[in-house]
């Protein structure tokens, strides 16, 4: 498949960061299996669907939804980090997959394209989410389906909870003022659609409804 490839750049996901990210891609892959492995007993995906990986970021999903769709089907990522793009393509190494470095929030997506959008971690850094999930609706097929895994709130994942907690004692011991941000503040939960320990999957019935089907 031809590559597409946007300018579209986004401050939270540099070339700088998208390096850091990679530099450990190894560890962060295996990390997320159970994550993945959610992710696509929730998208049941089927031999012969269209599907989209919105923020793909090194392919470990992407070549799941692959396998998952073959024979027949066909997987297009898309990231708005060319070096996760790049090192995707490296590492997964299937032809078939199309590969987009672009911003899924408002990249011109083919519209009626997919049965299945799908997304590892990636949802949650839109930064206009209604913008986003309409520039989605229109890429969907009728009765397509999103589903995707987002974080909780920051007081519901025990691993930010502590590192939080620890900072502010610690500032708090210092006499350092500072102003304590939202649970929701960043990747926590923008969608507001997660209420469990670690992070939800946004299922089949959160599903995308087009316009022209409601």
């Amino acid at each position: 498949m031809s590559d597409q490839e946007s300018a579209a750049t986004g401050p939270r996901w540099t070339s700088e960061a998208a390096e850091k990210w990679l530099s450990r891609v190894d560890g962060l892959e295996r990390s997320g299996a159970p994550i993945r492995e959610l992710l696509l007993e929730r998208a049941d995906l089927q031999p012969g669907e269209r599907v989209l990986d919105v923020g793909c970021g090194s392919g470990p999903s992407t070549a799941a939804a692959a396998r998952a769709v073959h024979p027949g089907g066909r997987v297009t990522a898309i990231d708005i980090a060319a070096p996760m793009i790049a090192a995707a393509r490296q590492r997964v190494r299937d032809r078939d997959i199309e590969w987009i470095v672009g911003d899924a929030e408002s990249y011109p997506l083919p519209e009626e394209r997919y049965d299945a959008i799908i997304s590892q971690m990636g949802l949650m850094f839109f930064t206009n989410n209604a913008k986003a999930f309409a520039n989605l609706a229109r890429a969907s097929r009728a009765g397509g389906r999103l589903v995707g895994v987002v974080w909780a709130t920051r007081d519901k994942i025990s691993m930010f909870n502590f590192l939080f907690n620890s900072v502010r004692q610690t500032l708090d011991r210092l006499n350092i003022a500072y102003q304590e941000p939202p649970l929701d503040f960043g990747p926590f939960s923008t969608l507001h659609l997660s209420n469990s320990s670690s992070g939800r999957a946004v299922g089949p019935t959160y599903g995308l409804r087009r316009s022209s089907d409601a």
